[in-house]
């Protein structure tokens, strides 16, 4: 009978040989900026307003979550069951985001904790295969869209100094025509 690690590397190869693979999935909640803010409504007219009174500047989640996601993007990809930890990952710099986090959290009274947690678990190999090959399909979209964004401003800049360039030309002739009609007006006053 098989104990301890033979009995792992028995089940290992036991789901390998059944298409299934380990994986680590990052479970997590982040704090919504919204969290603990009040709402209230006023009437304006016929138009009917909402107000946040927020306890905590929503830049601050903002700044921290934004950060969060980023580090995740670095270690991990999107999937239909969650963000899978790449191989090799070190998970320390998402793990860091949450603990600022929860301390802007405790700093100014709101007892929501928000956690972090990677778990454990088997994927048929085919299933993770078409979510990273969608997923990378999904982030080339997107490079392609950051592309095209920077070429539509890089098209701008150009449009914008060729417009700069032209009045400037504009401005010094026209300096230049002022010029020479005061020069005209002092020869006139002087005949």
């Amino acid at each position: 009978m098989l104990k301890g690690p033979e009995l792992s590397r028995a089940v290992e190869e036991w789901l390998r040989k059944e298409g299934l693979m380990r994986v680590r999935i990052v479970v997590f909640t982040l704090p919504t900026e919204y969290l603990a803010a009040k709402t209230s409504y006023r009437k304006n007219g016929e138009v009917l307003e909402e107000v946040k009174v927020f306890r905590v500047d929503p830049a601050a989640f903002r700044t921290l979550r934004r950060r969060f996601y980023g580090e995740l993007h670095r270690i991990a990809w999107k999937s239909e069951v969650g963000w899978v930890v790449r191989t090799g990952a070190d998970l320390s710099p998402i793990a860091e985001s949450v603990r600022e986090l929860n301390a802007l959290l405790k700093k100014h009274g709101i007892t929501s904790e928000r956690f972090i947690d990677v778990i454990e678990a088997y994927l048929p190999k085919a299933f993770v295969v078409k979510e990273l090959h969608r997923y990378i399909r999904e982030r080339r979209l997107a490079l392609g869209k950051l592309r095209e964004k920077l070429e539509r401003l890089e098209e701008e800049r150009t449009a914008k100094r060729r417009a700069s360039e032209r009045l400037a030309q504009e401005i010094a002739s026209l300096e230049e025509e002022i010029r020479a009609l005061e020069e005209e007006m002092l020869r006139i006053a002087q005949t």
